[in-house]
């Protein structure tokens, strides 16, 4: 099988730009939100602050971990709302370091070209091609 190294993406740079934009700001506020104290950028101080405020010793702070224990809090308690906000919070982060930020990158005049691994295309950073209909808003053109 012969691979195309031709495939690519072009993206209206100004509005990635635009949604990078809004992502910090949503991140921002989110932060705003959480409590203080804490380093929510870093994963030893999460699992303590699990530990001591909510009781819960987290193996990981990958989301489904968190969102795992979401159904131990009632629906309007302050441990529900800080799940919440703490998976909201790595799920805008993620995107724009996964997504936002390789898309801009890796662009050349809004191209992004994408490699074959795994045996699919995906991004140059191996992430798959986004499919939130924020982020393939701003496609304009493809050739997959």
């Amino acid at each position: 099988m012969e691979i195309d190294e031709s495939k690519y993406l072009d993206f209206d740079v100004l509005k990635i730009k635009s949604l990078k934009d809004e992502y910090e700001s949503s991140i921002e506020f989110i932060l705003s939100e959480l409590p203080a104290k804490v380093n929510w950028s870093s994963s030893k101080q999460i699992k303590l602050y699990f530990e001591n405020a909510l009781d819960i010793k987290l193996e990981s702070v990958k989301i489904s971990h968190i969102l795992s224990h979401l159904d131990e809090f009632p629906h309007d308690s302050p441990g529900f709302d800080l799940i919440n906000g703490l998976v909201l919070y790595l799920k805008q982060k993620y995107t724009l370091k996964n997504y936002l930020d390789c898309i801009l990158f890796h662009q050349i005049n809004g191209r992004v070209h994408l490699r074959f691994f795994g045996g699919r295309w995906v991004l140059p950073n191996r992430q798959p091609i986004p499919t939130a209909p924020e982020i393939t808003a701003c496609v304009i053109a493809r050739k997959e």
